[in-house]
């Protein structure tokens, strides 16, 4: 009975932060000049993350069961975090316009 709820719970977090992820990049795309060789490197990492991680969960379990809280609350937190840096970026202008420069006209 309970494991049911905790998996809903872990469930209805992963949905909440699924959206921070494409959100995420799209953001980046607009702070920070991105070429199609970060965004795949950006992905690369993501998968090698959901690659690694529950592996090293799944083997703490039997000894340490709180690991899969703590886990999920640092991923939380890491994510949140890095979408606030990003977030506060300035706005990178898109390509082809120049930035906001007053020409001025100099007389000799």
């Amino acid at each position: 009975h309970d494991y049911a709820w905790l998996c809903a719970c872990f469930a209805g977090i992963g949905l909440g932060i699924a959206a921070l992820y494409p959100y995420g990049i799209l953001l980046a795309k607009q702070r920070v000049p991105l070429s199609a060789v970060w965004i795949s490197r950006l992905a690369a990492a993501a998968l090698l993350g959901d690659v690694a991680f529950p592996p090293l969960i799944g083997a703490l379990l039997p000894t340490a069961p709180r690991t899969l809280y703590w886990a999920e609350a640092s991923v939380v937190f890491i994510q949140t975090i890095c979408f606030l840096l990003v977030a506060w970026l300035p706005q990178h202008p898109p390509p082809g316009i120049a930035p906001d420069v007053s020409l001025r006209r100099v007389v000799a």
